[in-house]
């Protein structure tokens, strides 16, 4: 639990600095807790533990990817047309409804990749399932709060239009993005020949890596094991 609530406030932390609006890192962050406690009630309903391997993988960054791409797109529609009361409210809806398809296909993408997990059986199933189900879970809440709680919350903390301002650390980021993209784009041959090198590479890794199950965990601890012959004294 000490881990996860670090984590929640590290990443209400860097949502301030990126969209450099502390009632947009407010709304994004409100999605940690809700979307756990989607997960943990259905959980509950299955019978799945809280545990190290049920949560071990949740990932904050799935979780608000969706939230933080719907309140850009809302803080960008209010701050371009700067209209209050309900032309307000129409415009979160619309802006709620511009990015509503492309969020929910990546959702369906990220739950995929969870899919081939869902059908392990035997002790692979009983170690992994229990991830799998947390990390769907988790996600499905968080966009379906993503769809229906921001919006309402941008009606209610952005009665005013937000600034448009940028934050300095992505202005600072822009320079070098904006240098490396050209050369891409001028030269396309070279991110393509780039990722092929890494495909290559990346499948010689996995060759020459050792596999197993499960890794051996060196805690330190000695273990010491006396036996005694049956007929002698154990004095």
């Amino acid at each position: 639990m000490k881990n996860l609530v670090e984590g929640a406030l590290l990443v209400t932390i860097l949502l301030s600095l990126f969209l450099y609006n502390m009632r947009a890192a407010l709304i994004v962050a409100v999605i940690i807790p809700l979307s756990l406690l989607f997960a943990f009630v259905f959980m509950d309903l299955r019978g799945i533990p809280a545990n190290l391997l049920s949560l071990g993988a949740i990932d904050f960054g799935i979780i608000v990817d969706g939230a933080v791409i719907m309140t850009e797109n809302i803080m960008r529609h209010l701050s371009a047309r700067r209209v209050r009361g309900q032309q307000a409210i129409r415009e979160v809806q619309h802006a709620a409804l511009e990015v509503a398809r492309p969020l929910t296909f990546g959702v369906l993408i990220i739950m995929t990749v969870y899919v081939p997990i869902l059908t392990f059986q035997r002790i692979e199933g009983k170690l992994f399932r229990p991830m799998a189900v947390t990390i769907a879970l988790a996600v499905i809440g968080a966009l379906a709060l993503t769809l229906t709680l921001i919006p309402v919350l941008a009606t209610f903390l952005f009665r005013r239009p937000p600034g448009e301002r940028e934050s300095p650390l992505l202005r600072w980021l822009r320079r070098p993005y904006a240098w490396l993209l050209a050369g891409c784009v001028r030269r396309p041959l070279l991110p393509v020949a780039g990722a092929a090198a890494l495909l290559v590479l990346s499948c010689f890794a996995f060759m020459v890596l050792g596999k197993e199950f499960l890794p051996e965990l060196d805690k330190g601890d000695l273990w010491l094991r006396v036996k005694f012959p049956v007929w002698g004294p154990r004095s």
